[in-house]
């Protein structure tokens, strides 16, 4: 992976000269259940307003070498952050405004941070990373103008709350049950199944999109030139940590 938007352009322009196809491995955006919200979003029917991306976890519990928190590596922004950054690209598609602040507590990088983001769409999108945490939890959250709300917790499991007001007291209590039973019943089927083999559910339908790409001669599913908006806008937030206060967004994101 690139660690600057410079070598970014340097792939790029050899990629264009080579006249050769690269695939950036954005994996989380084929989870099934980004796949689903993604289709919703793009219906017109849910107008989105908010997005987060919501992640704990720590060095230890994904595996990561030592050396990930060094300065050169970039640490858990650029190891856990580059997932956040491409998942709030592809969902604001714009950004004109970075907002990070952030500590270094345990490590001497920024292990515990929060980033803001604005589009002119006037839709927030917010990164909150920590690598202080005793066991992993991801969550995804999308609010749109209506109020309605979808989450996508540790990746697989779906929850869809209307926003609307329940008649009484009976349908609340009826409804919360309704979505405690599925989201239950969701992860009781995640865990007898075979987790490894799940986990590599959006790498196959990535290569497998990127070998329709060959075949067909078009564009792969993730471009060399969408892996450099992440790069770039990774170097917004690290920049945005730095001077603790707002960056604005110039023409190259």
């Amino acid at each position: 992976m690139a660690r600057n938007s410079k070598e970014c352009d340097q792939i790029i322009h050899e990629v264009n000269k080579n006249k050769v196809k690269l695939c950036i491995c954005h994996n989380q955006l084929f989870l099934p259940t980004v796949l689903q919200v993604k289709k919703i979003v793009d219906s017109g029917n849910f107008p989105l307003t908010y997005f987060k991306v919501s992640v704990r976890e720590s060095a230890e519990l994904i595996g990561a070498p030592s050396w990930i928190m060094t300065l050169e590596h970039g640490g858990a922004l650029w190891e856990t952050g580059a997932h956040a950054a491409y998942l709030q690209l592809h969902f604001l598609r714009e950004v004109e405004k970075v907002w990070a602040i952030g500590e270094k507590i345990q490590n001497p990088l920024y292990d515990h941070f929060i980033v803001m983001l604005t589009n002119p769409s006037q839709t927030i999108g917010v990164i909150e990373i920590s690598w202080l945490a005793k066991k992993e939890e991801e969550k995804f959250e999308f609010i749109d103008t209506k109020g309605r709300k979808i989450e996508i917790i540790n990746y697989n499991f779906f929850l869809e709350n209307s926003g609307g007001k329940e008649k009484n007291l009976l349908e609340g209590f009826f409804k919360d049950q309704k979505q405690i039973i599925k989201k239950w019943t969701k992860f009781f089927l995640t865990n007898m199944s075979n987790r490894k083999l799940k986990g590599c559910i959006p790498q196959y339908i990535l290569l497998t999109e990127f070998f329709k790409s060959i075949r067909n001669d078009t564009d792969p599913p993730v471009t060399p030139e969408e892996g450099r908006r992440t790069v770039r806008l990774l170097e917004y937030i690290e920049e945005s940590l730095s001077k603790n206060e707002p960056v604005n967004v110039n023409k190259d994101l």
